[in-house]
């Protein structure tokens, strides 16, 4: 992302309400439209996490379009230094995906399990204060 640093230091400065009201009312403004889970977090209503399984850039697109559906140009159009990435859906109140958090690293292994609970926790509170704002 170009601005990082930018998102960063706004982000760090912000209470978690500012935060919520945030990403509720831009959606991708945390993310370098590298979407490889979100549409199947999305349809399968489940988390995702994973981690590149090669660390050559060609066996990596391969995975791309033979893992996760994508054709070979738009997986050429991704970030090549993203190595792990999570989506977790939100839910509305009758289990309706209503946004996907979205999170991605130049670390493989990154989403460690220990990390991917508090990540899924947090995003509970995100479900929970989605439905008491916009009921």
């Amino acid at each position: 992302m170009s601005n990082q640093r930018e998102i960063i230091c706004k982000v760090s400065s912000m209470s978690i309400r500012e935060l919520l009201d945030l990403l509720i009312e831009n959606p991708f403004f945390l993310t370098d439209a590298y979407y490889v889970e979100i549409g199947k977090a999305v349809r399968e209503k489940s988390v995702f996490a994973a981690s590149r399984q090669s660390g050559d850039y060609e066996q990596f697109l391969s995975e791309l379009v033979r893992d996760w559906a994508y054709t070979e140009a738009d997986a050429r159009q991704l970030s090549p230094d993203r190595r792990a990435w999570m989506a977790v859906p939100i839910f509305a109140p009758k289990a309706e995906v209503v946004g996907v958090t979205y999170l991605d690293s130049n670390q493989t292994g990154f989403f460690t399990p220990e990390l991917q609970q508090l990540i899924f926790d947090a995003c509970g509170g995100i479900a929970t204060y989605v439905k008491e704002v916009y009921p």
